[in-house]
């Protein structure tokens, strides 16, 4: 199924994205940014009401993604991998791979919840080896708190090796990949469901994957 935006670019860069996270970050911070235009009809607060910028990049063997994100409240009380971060404050990048597609949400301290898998169900959560290739860094830290109003923006990085995507010889040979980010808080004051591509469910829904739009490797 056809989605409204243009396909989107993930930049190459000339380093390895574990090398140094002030290099990688400011590589990212460096690139064009993608807004989430799209928020679901149930969502209480719209994109002018939250706003987030999305960055990417790739050095052949990892996926890197910013998340810079102005919002009214935060929150992020979750600090094991696995739990359900969907609740609090949360950015989360959907990719297709080989065993179907894979979803990675985050809160706004870096504790993630990943899963893979055909279809919502059935799915398949990261072991804590898998969770522990993941290189997080968060502008708040890691240390949790309930909702409160930051007055400023916040950001969180996360970077990907390939081989957890199922891509165990580097990308994809086409140099496409179809994807989805999101930004949602299901237990915030204003629950809200922001998307980059949109997502015309009747609940809001993000395990949508005929509505992920496309992205080019550079």
């Amino acid at each position: 199924m056809s989605n409204q935006r243009q396909p989107l670019l993930i930049s190459k860069a000339s380093f390895d994205l574990f090398s140094e996270d002030s290099q990688t970050l400011e590589f990212l911070k460096s690139l064009e940014t993608y807004s989430l235009d799209y928020s679901h009809p149930e969502s209480l607060l719209t994109p002018r009401d939250v706003n987030v910028q999305i960055s990417l990049c790739h050095d052949q063997k990892n996926l890197g993604i910013l998340y810079q994100v102005k919002e009214e409240t935060t929150k992020a009380i979750y600090t094991q991998d696995g739990q359900p971060v969907y609740k609090d404050s949360c950015v989360e990048f959907f990719i297709k791979t080989p065993q179907g597609y894979h979803n990675f949400e985050m809160n706004a301290i870096g504790t993630c919840l990943v899963s893979k898998g055909a279809q919502r169900a059935k799915r398949t959560s990261f072991t804590s080896e898998e969770y522990n290739r993941l290189h997080r860094l968060s502008s708040l830290g890691k240390t949790p708190f309930e909702s409160k109003e930051l007055k400023k923006e916040w950001w969180a990085m996360l970077v990907i090796p390939n081989s957890l995507l199922g891509w165990k010889k580097g990308l994809p040979a086409d140099q496409k990949l179809q994807a989805n980010i999101y930004k949602c808080g299901d237990e915030l004051p204003q629950p809200h469901w922001l998307t980059l591509f949109d997502v015309p469910t009747e609940q809001p829904d993000f395990h949508r994957p005929e509505f992920f739009g496309e992205f080019l490797l550079e």
